[in-house]
């Protein structure tokens, strides 16, 4: 089987302890495609020394969190690197029941022993990141 990655960049500020989503103001697109597409969320730039938190994603300080929870079977759980700056997850949107969303999810991250994290606003599609299964 053969997959198509996605890696988004995160950055951080250090002003507001927010992380941000290089995602050009919308939602992850991903198309619907026979094979799965791997998402990948890195660690990049003022954020390149940090980590994320460990996945528990019961818990809303959570590395990944889904704010909008997405129906079983379409994402795979998220999985934290050795090293900590990466975020990777599958994507099987691959049938017509997998399409929908846009789903909301929070990130969280440990920069120079600070905690630093995505927010929920309705206006910034950057600080508010999503994925759309098309």
């Amino acid at each position: 089987m053969s997959s198509v990655t996605v890696t988004t960049q995160v950055t951080s500020d250090a002003s507001s302890k927010t992380l941000d989503v290089k995602d050009h103001g919308a939602p992850i697109g991903v198309p619907q495609e026979t094979d799965a597409t791997n998402l990948v969320w890195q660690l990049t730039g003022s954020a390149a020394q940090g980590s994320f938190n460990a996945i528990d994603l019961t818990n809303e300080d959570s590395g990944f969190y889904w704010i909008d929870t997405p129906p079983a079977g379409i994402f795979s759980t998220p999985v934290l690197s050795a090293n900590g700056n990466q975020i990777t997850m599958t994507d099987d949107n691959s049938s017509a029941n997998s399409a929908g969303g846009p789903w909301r999810y929070k990130l969280n991250a440990t920069i120079g022993g600070q905690q630093y994290s995505t927010t929920a606003t309705i206006t910034a599609t950057t600080n508010d990141p999503g994925i759309k299964n098309n």
